[in-house]
């Protein structure tokens, strides 16, 4: 039926625009967003998003977005008032509910382009306008135009001065966007405008939450703690309560002056079984306090069990590797076990993580270093060979050439003082007193054979390759299939003729 520009008419397409669709739109968003939070991942070493959207994307390629029953059914509803509804008072708002709908499915450029129209067509109506601006800011920044969002976001701002409420969500974004330009000062202000204004309890904790991590990078140590008790006090969800509670404990000591036992602390959350989850992290938590007070031998044992203990959280193990790799290369000099803890960063780790091409360089460089290491450990064995008398120097050679393998069975490991270390080209040269007889397991080809069916049958056949346990790969070990360190596979023929790697690696 056409539509017909007269009071009665109006009158009801105002009814039916703002119960039927625009109601039942807001409801749909709502769910959305609901089910979003549930699913949400949060990285919690890193300054959390203002808002449960992907972070900017460098080379965004365009895409059609996902589809979503509930956002479709929001964009027909929308299009059905734009449509069949035109002299009612809500075109505005379908115009902004079709923006927001193609935002969350990603299609952040036709969401900018509706918020543009929005803003130009109905900018006499205030809030309308800084509503319309601020979506179309975020829109940008999902696009990483960020000097376009900053225009906009600015222009926004000078129109919120008027606007005594609603502006909460305005602010909060601005904030986001001075985090992206590390400008952490500015964004506090912003986020401390925003939380006071908020009054969506779930975005008002979130804000708290990032407030303080803000502050704690500012050195503002006592806000921090502040607002880091705030979210711990509130109906946060579990993880940030879990998190503010952990980060509470990190600055407690630092406020009080004194010498609290704060590793004990940390170590008291484990008791929780509501923690379970979350010890890979607490053990990380207890490494990073005992690193920052130069404990480093007892931080990379944390650090272990942060890995050991990591069962869903890649991040945290990823980063866990990465401070393991840290010491090593840092203060234990030991880069050939830091290469290969950095090659098990790399694989983890997600690309957008800060620094990520670094430490990719930095494994590629450690290669260059292990190599030559390795060459000089060896030569440094040859020369310390050939100077012992002839009538020992034979029997030196074939105990070295003599391939050393770990062995899987019920009854242990093999005992063999040289077996997986990465030091043994420059170990004494006095040979094993049990390296020799009839009971020494490389002089048994049946033994030999059942340990390699062994080998087969819990690892299938794997290629003779750096980290080969692993089945997922990073782009720099698979350009680079020679083991930093020396590690060279050399092998044996069992019985079978099959061939057994000689020092096999461990997963680290």
């Amino acid at each position: 039926m056409a539509n017909k520009d007269t009071a009665v008419d109006r009158r009801f397409q105002n009814l039916t625009a703002r119960y039927n669709y625009i109601y039942n739109s807001n409801v749909l968003l709502t769910e959305y967003n609901e089910s979003l939070l549930q699913s949400y991942t949060d990285n919690y070493e890193k300054i959390l998003p203002v808002y449960l959207d992907p972070e900017p994307q460098v080379n965004l390629v365009l895409t059609p977005g996902v589809a979503n029953k509930q956002l479709d059914e929001v964009i027909t509803k929308s299009q059905t008032i734009i449509n069949e509804k035109s002299f009612s008072n809500y075109i505005d708002d379908a115009y902004m509910l079709l923006g927001k709908a193609n935002y969350l499915k990603g299609n952040y450029f036709i969401a900018a382009e509706y918020f543009d129209y929005t803003a130009k067509t109905y900018g006499s109506d205030l809030k309308t306008f800084i509503m319309a601006m601020n979506w179309k800011a975020r829109s940008q920044m999902e696009l990483n135009n960020m000097v376009l969002a900053d225009k906009i976001i600015d222009t926004m701002l000078r129109a919120a001065d008027e606007l005594k409420k609603d502006i909460a969500e305005p602010l909060a974004t601005a904030a986001q966007m001075r985090i992206y330009q590390k400008r952490n000062k500015e964004a506090i202000l912003f986020l401390e405008s925003a939380i006071e204004r908020a009054e969506e309890k779930q975005l008002r904790i979130r804000w708290q939450f990032i407030l303080a991590q803000l502050q704690e990078k500012e050195k503002n140590i006592t806000d921090a703690y502040a607002n880091f008790t705030r979210v711990e006090k509130s109906n946060a969800p579990f993880e940030m309560y879990f998190h503010a509670n952990l980060n509470r404990i990190k600055l407690k000591a630092l406020l009080s002056g004194e010498k609290l036992n704060k590793e004990q602390q940390l170590l008291a959350l484990l008791k929780d079984d509501k923690n379970t989850d979350y010890t890979d992290q607490i053990y990380y938590q207890v490494g990073e306090l005992l690193s920052a007070e130069g404990n480093f031998v007892k931080a990379a044992e944390y650090y272990n069990k942060s890995v050991q203990t990591s069962t869903r959280n890649q991040n945290q193990k990823a980063l866990s590797y990465l401070r393991i790799a840290d010491l090593n290369f840092k203060e234990f000099n030991n880069y050939i076990k830091a290469k290969r803890y950095y090659d098990s960063t790399v694989v983890i780790l997600p690309k957008n993580f800060p620094d990520y091409d670094v430490i990719v360089k930095k494994a590629n460089n450690l290669q260059y270093l292990t190599d030559r290491y390795t060459i000089i450990a060896k030569e440094d064995t040859a020369q310390a060979i050939a100077k012992l008398p002839a009538s020992e120097r034979e029997a030196k050679v074939k105990a070295y050439l003599t391939p050393k393998v770990e062995v899987a069975n019920t009854g242990g490991v093999i005992n063999n003082q040289f077996l997986n270390d990465p030091d043994f080209p420059n170990q004494s040269l006095n040979t094993p007193k049990n390296a020799g007889g009839n009971t020494f397991y490389f002089s048994n080809n049946a033994a030999i054979s059942a340990g390699f069916g062994d080998f087969k049958k819990r690892w299938g056949n794997r290629q003779l390759e750096d980290n080969w346990r692993q089945s997922v790969r990073s782009s720099a070990q698979e350009t680079n299939s020679v083991l930093a360190g020396g590690n060279v596979a050399t092998g044996i023929t069992p019985a079978n003729g099959a061939v057994i790697r000689q020092q096999p690696i461990k997963l680290l």
